[in-house]
């Protein structure tokens, strides 16, 4: 019987730790993705920003849709992605997302 269990456990247990680990990740190394200068503009209260998402990648239909589902994408060129009328909360939102690598002010 308690074979069993842990036969059934340790899986599951597996899968959590998978499935959460990118997350977790994004969360926490989220404001190194934040540029310095976008992170100043963060702390001057500001009601809206617009920034420049960029991927380690091309972005695909379901990072555009992703960032789109936050704020107003205006574009995409390369591997960024211009998203604009975002709150800071948003800002940092989309900061902790594991496939982003930088965000930072749009110029």
């Amino acid at each position: 019987m308690i074979r069993l269990l842990v036969r059934l456990a340790v899986p599951a247990v597996i899968a959590v730790v998978v499935l959460g680990a990118a997350p977790a990740y994004g969360q926490l190394t989220a404001t190194q993705r934040i540029s310095p200068a976008l992170e100043r503009e963060l702390g001057d209260g500001s009601p809206v920003y617009s920034v420049s998402v960029e991927l380690p990648f091309q972005p695909e239909y379901y990072h555009i849709h992703r960032l789109q589902e936050i704020g107003t994408v205006a574009g995409v060129q390369g591997h960024g992605v211009r998203v604009l009328q975002l709150s800071a909360d948003q800002v940092r939102e989309i900061a902790s997302f594991y496939w982003v690598e930088r965000v930072d002010v749009l110029a």
